[in-house]
């Protein structure tokens, strides 16, 4: 049974420029009406994983970049991401992938605000960070580089988690996991894994890996879409069966509770 009571969802990104303006914003429109607040996802992150390809991979001493965006460092679409070579003989790391530094300065702001009394005292910090097929998967020059990207990632999110988890007290905590990737894949459009594993069952073995370092008194949530670059989906849904498939999947076998499923729908459909 969800903990959550609010009426009201906000799972991520908010146009405004600073952590801080994006929460004092949300709590003072939405007073009484969210469990948690995110902190608008600002900066590079405002390109959800897109920013990490610019801050994190390009650069990296083991990664060879071989594709760039035509214009910058964002993409226009889907043909136009960045694309990284994993060196011959490079056992890669990323010591940190920024998504931690990234909430704990944010939470020392939400503090702020909460001290100032326009945060409730009820009312969560939220974290969202993708889950590894979503953060690494599309940035591999090839199967192989994709899949040592995936892996590298996988071991980095599970100490983000832990930092996270150290820095920012669980009974304010939200942990949000977002999952475009792996949730096109369970549909239908697999880019796979060089082991080649089903893909549901790949979604739930990075979840549960990632879900054990969520403390149990801290909310946690997935978010379950089908990616937005260019303002399209990858992948059209025809219904929210996958996402329904993925949740009840996800509640019997990852061994915590899961607070929340956000899945997003066609931009197609009327309601």
């Amino acid at each position: 049974m969800s903990r959550m009571k609010g009426p009201v969802l906000l799972v991520g990104s908010v146009p405004l420029e600073t952590a801080k303006a994006v929460m004092a914003l949300c709590a003072r429109e939405l007073a009484g009406q969210l469990d948690f607040l995110s902190d608008g996802e600002t900066g590079f992150r405002q390109e959800f994983i897109q920013g990490m390809a610019l801050t994190t991979f390009y650069g990296h001493p083991d990664l060879e970049t071989v594709q760039r965006p035509a214009q910058g460092w964002r993409p226009r679409g889907y043909n136009d991401l960045w694309k990284f070579r994993v060196r011959r003989g490079a056992q890669l790391r990323f010591d940190h992938l920024q998504y931690a530094a990234d909430a704990i300065k944010s939470y020392d702001d939400f503090c702020t605000l909460r001290a100032e009394g326009l945060i409730g005292p009820n009312t969560r910090f939220m974290v969202a960070l993708p889950l590894a097929e979503t953060g690494a998967m599309p940035f591999g020059a090839t199967l192989d580089d994709s899949t040592k990207l995936h892996d590298a990632f996988q071991e980095a999110l599970i100490r983000e988690t832990e930092r996270i988890a150290q820095n920012v007290s669980a009974n304010d905590l939200v942990i949000q996991w977002d999952c475009p990737i792996e949730t096109i894949n369970v549909a239908g459009r697999d880019i796979g894994r060089k082991d080649q594993s089903e893909p549901l069952q790949r979604f739930l073995d990075s979840l549960a890996a990632v879900a054990m370092n969520v403390p149990a008194s801290a909310f946690m949530g997935v978010h379950l879409c089908y990616g937005n670059l260019g303002e399209r989906h990858v992948l059209e849904p025809t219904d929210l069966s996958v996402c329904v498939t993925m949740a009840n999947a996800a509640c019997a076998l990852v061994g915590r509770q899961i607070d929340y499923f956000h899945s997003a729908i066609s931009l197609d459909w009327r309601l």
